[in-house]
């Protein structure tokens, strides 16, 4: 028998997902305990869901259902509705984290099953791609105007859930810093979120940096948040031969035409949800420079020093700092060049 529901009065609540689907259409066809969807389509407020599956409903009492080629359209996590409808470590999880932004799945897989008994759990696995429009989430550090996708693929076991991601970000924004194709590996349960090198352990695989491009350099990192009752965190990061103008400019909005490459390391590590409690030290090396231009000075000094002219104090600066909340302390602060002696400050 095959039904087809009239949108206009056509509503339900799955019992494997209590949510409230309205404006119901499609096709449903059922024979001998088999299910067939065929083009459903179906409302909750401002979300659109569209979806193809099928299933079984035995006489046993045990069932499965799977949802192909699943659409779903202007996902808001923080809904109530949506939240409690979510098992619950993800819904905890998405709570903790989720600030603001809108979401979209597509190309998603998802299936349902419970065994005969009756105290058997809901069994849950997905293989969907998300998308992320102007996000903003809270993971112990603030990431913000997050746009592009994650594939996600994990499953639920009726008490802990777990999820293999990939990132294929177009941008994020951490303290000011726009960061471009963010590509890399995550690795996430209700408790922890583990990227880049972290992630490989439970994933099983070779460790892999996660990959970004900043001030036209490339940025790798890993990464830890640990979801405690505040969250905890730990993250290592290297800049190779960022442009030292576009971090001048863009960062401090300066327009001296500084010019040369930025290399830079960093590991920080805190807890709680604002930069009070983070904490961490680095160093910075600036090579291939042209710095402090002072043309009668240093022309006069490089000519005293039958070197060619020219209008650069110094061409390489290596930096060795700390972090401590909001505040940057500089340990050393040395200066090299060919037409002064090296500058340093300890």
């Amino acid at each position: 028998a095959t039904i087809t529901p009239l949108p206009e009065t056509a509503r339900m609540k799955p019992v494997f997902f209590p949510y409230q689907l309205e404006r119901l259409s499609g096709n449903v066809t059922y024979r001998d305990g088999e299910i067939d969807l065929s083009g459903m389509r179906a409302e909750h407020d401002a979300t659109i869901i569209g979806t193809n599956g099928d299933g079984r409903f035995d006489a046993d009492g045990s069932w499965y259902v799977t949802l192909k080629g699943l659409t779903v359209d202007g996902i808001r996590p923080r809904h109530n509705q949506l939240l409690a409808a979510l098992p619950r470590p993800l819904s905890l999880l998405i709570s903790q984290i989720y600030r603001s932004g809108n979401f979209r799945i597509h190309n998603g897989v998802m299936r349902f099953a419970k065994a005969a008994s009756p105290i058997a759990p809901l069994i849950a696995d997905w293989d969907v791609q998300l998308e992320c429009f102007m996000a903003n989430l809270q993971c112990g550090v603030e990431l913000k105007n997050i746009h592009g996708s994650a594939r996600l693929r994990g499953r639920f076991d009726g008490q802990q859930s777990q999820t293999l991601g990939d990132l294929d970000l177009d941008s994020v924004t951490f303290q000011d810093v726009q960061f471009t194709n963010v590509r890399g590996p995550f690795w996430a349960d209700q408790g922890r979120f583990l990227l880049g090198r972290d992630a490989a352990q439970p994933r099983g695989e070779q460790p892999t940096p996660t990959v970004a491009n900043a001030y036209g350099g490339i940025v790798e990192a890993e990464a830890t948040v640990e979801f405690l009752s505040l969250p905890k965190y730990s993250a290592r990061a290297r800049v190779r031969n960022a442009d030292l103008h576009r971090v001048v400019t863009e960062r401090f909005g300066d327009d001296t035409q500084f010019r040369g490459l930025v290399d830079a390391n960093v590991a920080v590590e805190g807890s709680g949800r604002y930069l009070v409690g983070l904490r961490g030290a680095g160093d910075v090396h600036i090579h291939d420079a042209e710095m402090y231009e002072h043309s009668l000075l240093l022309g006069m000094l490089k000519l005293l020093r039958n070197r060619v002219p020219d209008t650069t104090a110094f061409n390489q600066s290596v930096v060795k700092f700390r972090l401590q909340g909001k505040d940057i302390f500089l340990d050393q602060l040395d200066f090299l060049g060919d037409a002064v002696s090296p500058v340093s400050y300890t």
